[in-house]
């Protein structure tokens, strides 16, 4: 990650509680590395995390709002 990119998140952190802080670098990375529509589901796949016990949330919730 670039540096700029690094110290933003950072001065975001004190924004957030721990857990929180956390989720959402999961959710940034992921949707910067995500090709094509970045949605929740994807870039949770793309972190490794579709296999998570509450992925099927974002999953239905997807499904739900698709065109």
């Amino acid at each position: 990650m670039p540096c700029e990119f690094i110290a933003l998140m950072v001065a975001c952190a004190p924004l957030c509680s721990q857990p929180v802080f956390q989720h959402v670098q999961v959710l940034l990375v992921g949707a910067i590395l995500s090709p094509g529509k970045r949605t929740v589901p994807q870039a949770l796949r793309i972190m490794g995390k579709g296999q998570d016990a509450r992925f099927q949330n974002y999953s239905i919730q997807e499904k739900d709002h698709a065109p």
